[in-house]
C-alpha cells in the first residue's frame, strides 16, 4: 500500500484516509488475530512518513482498537481463565470472538480455547469446542493439544485427540518449555518421542531432574544413548576451547616472529613487544599508533584485549568482571604495563583448567575481528596472523614456532639460509635476533 501511495501522488505528501488506516491495521490472517502492538505501529508509521505518507495519531489509534472489546473476545478469554461457566455460555451466545489475544507474549496463542485446554475443566473445553464446531482447524485443534499437554491433562488431551487434533512433534518440545515433568510424561505417553538435539536433550534432562522425577527422563525413548552424547560433545568442546589457549599462544609468537623475519627486509611502523616464557608472560603488538593488541598469560588461563579503533570503551576491570578472579588479577595487573592500553574496546578470556565448557571462556569479540583471530586454529594458511601469510618462508616460522612452544629452540643453518635470504637491511639484523630471543629462539653467530 505504502509503495502504491508514493507511486501514484509522485512525490506529494498523501495523508491516510479511516478506510486505508483500517486496512493496515486488520489482522493479516484472519486466523490468527494477533493483538495489535501500538508501539510497533508507531514505528511503521515513522518509516511511512520518510516516504510522504502521513499518518497522525497512529500508535494512539491502534491502542485504542488494542482496547476495544466490542466483538466480547478479552471478556471470554477473561471468563474461562476465571473458570465463570454462566459467564462464558452468555458471551458465546452474544456470539464472541474466541480467537481474540490481548497484547503481550505467550509461547502459544492466547486465546478462549489455549485456555480452556489448558483449564483442566472438561466441561469448560467442551463449551468452547462446541461453540467454535468445524470452524476449529485441524492446526489449532493440535496446539490446543499442547496446552492441554503443558497443564498436565491426559483427560483433555484425550477430548482434544478425539475431537481431530494431532501428535506434532513439537508437542514434546512444547511440554519441556513448560517445565513441568508431568507434561513430558504425557508426551511420552502419547509416543511423540523425537530423537533430539543435544540442546533440547540437556533441557529435557534439567526439567526431569530438578522436579525429582529421573523416572519420566528414564522413560524417554534412547534417553542413555543421548546422554552419552551430550557428555561426548561436552568433553570434545571442553578440549576445543582449552585448545584455544595454545591457539593464541601460537598466533601471538608466530606474529611476533613475522615481524622480526619482515624487518630483516624493510623497516615496518608496528611494534611488537614480548616478555616472559610459553608458561608465563605478556605480548603488545601495535598496527600503528592508534590500536594495541594485548595479550598476556600464566597458569591460570589468558587475556586478551584490543584497544583503539571506533566504538565505545570500557575499563579493564569492567570488561573482565566475568572472569574468575585469578584472571582479573592478571588483566589488572597487566593494564598497568607501560605499553598496554587500557581502554579496552574488545575483549577475551580463556580458562583452560575449568571443567564445564560454558565457564571455560567469555568473549565480547565479534566474529572477523581482530580478537577472535586469535583464537582461530593455526593448522590453516589462511588462519594464520595476515602478516605471516606474505612471507615465502610463512611454513618455515610455523615450523620453528611449533618447536620453540616445547623449550629454548637452535635456529639451524637450514632455518638461517631462508631468513637470510636476500637483501637484509641495514641494522634490521641485531632487532630480529633480539625479538628472536625474547620467544626464546637462539639466533647463532654465521
Amino acid at each position: 500500500m505504502a509503495l502504491e501511495l508514493a507511486a501514484s501522488r509522485s512525490g506529494a505528501r498523501h495523508m491516510l484516509s479511516a478506510a486505508e488506516e483500517d486496512t493496515l491495521l486488520a489482522s493479516p490472517e484472519p486466523l490468527r488475530q494477533k493483538p495489535l502492538v501500538p508501539a510497533q505501529v508507531g514505528r511503521a508509521a515513522a518509516m511511512l512518513q520518510h516516504v510522504g505518507i502521513d499518518w497522525p495519531a497512529a500508535e494512539a489509534h491502534a491502542a485504542a482498537r488494542a482496547r476495544d472489546d466490542s466483538d466480547h473476545g478479552l471478556a471470554l478469554l477473561a471468563a474461562v481463565e476465571a473458570g465463570n461457566h454462566a459467564e462464558v455460555k452468555a458471551l458465546l451466545a452474544k456470539g464472541a470472538n474466541w480467537r481474540k489475544q490481548p497484547e503481550g507474549h505467550a509461547s502459544l496463542p492466547r486465546h478462549a480455547l489455549n485456555a480452556a485446554a489448558g483449564s483442566g475443566d472438561n466441561a469448560m473445553l467442551e463449551l468452547i469446542l462446541n461453540h467454535a464446531g468445524e470452524a476449529v482447524t485441524k492446526h489449532e485443534r493440535s496446539v490446543a493439544l499442547m496446552a492441554a499437554v503443558n497443564s498436565g491433562s491426559r483427560a483433555l488431551a484425550d477430548v482434544l485427540l478425539a475431537r481431530g487434533a494431532e501428535k506434532e512433534e513439537t508437542l514434546v518440545f512444547q511440554a519441556i518449555s513448560s517445565g513441568r515433568p508431568e507434561a513430558i510424561a504425557i508426551a511420552i505417553d502419547l509416543g511423540v518421542t523425537p530423537r533430539m538435539p543435544p540442546f533440547w536433550f540437556e533441557k529435557l534432562r534439567k526439567v526431569c531432574l530438578d522436579g525429582n522425577r529421573p523416572d519420566v527422563l528414564a522413560r524417554y525413548p534412547g534417553s542413555a544413548e543421548m546422554a552419552a552424547r551430550v557428555e561426548q560433545l561436552d568433553n570434545a568442546q571442553i578440549a576445543a576451547r582449552r585448545a584455544e589457549y595454545s591457539n593464541v599462544l601460537f598466533h601471538m609468537r608466530m606474529r611476533h616472529l613475522t615481524h622480526a623475519v619482515r624487518n630483516l627486509k624493510s623497516k615496518r611502523s608496528e611494534v611488537s613487544r614480548y616478555e616472559g616464557t610459553a608458561e608465563r608472560g605478556r605480548y603488545v603488538y601495535a598496527p600503528n599508533d592508534m590500536q594495541k593488541h594485548v595479550v598476556a598469560w600464566n597458569e591460570q588461563g589468558l587475556v586478551l584485549w584490543t584497544s583503539g579503533g571506533p566504538g565505545p570503551k570500557l575499563t579493564v576491570l569492567a570488561a573482565f568482571e566475568s572472569a574468575p578472579p585469578a584472571l582479573q588479577a592478571l588483566a589488572m595487573e597487566t593494564a598497568t604495563w607501560p605499553h598496554a592500553d587500557a581502554n579496552i574496546r574488545e575483549w577475551y578470556w580463556v580458562s583452560p583448567s575449568a571443567s564445564d565448557p560454558d565457564a571455560i571462556t567469555r568473549s565480547n569479540a565479534r566474529l572477523g575481528s581482530i580478537v577472535a583471530s586469535f583464537t582461530a586454529p593455526s593448522t590453516n594458511r589462511q588462519n594464520w596472523p595476515a602478516e605471516a601469510q606474505t612471507l615465502a618462508p610463512a611454513s618455515q616460522i610455523a615450523h620453528v614456532i611449533r618447536l620453540s612452544m616445547q623449550g629454548p629452540y637452535e635456529l639451524t643453518s637450514l632455518d638461517l639460509d631462508w631468513l637470510m635470504d636476500g637483501r637484509i637491511r641495514k641494522g634490521a639484523l641485531s632487532e630480529a635476533v633480539e625479538l628472536a630471543a625474547q620467544l626464546g629462539i637462539r639466533w647463532p653467530q654465521r
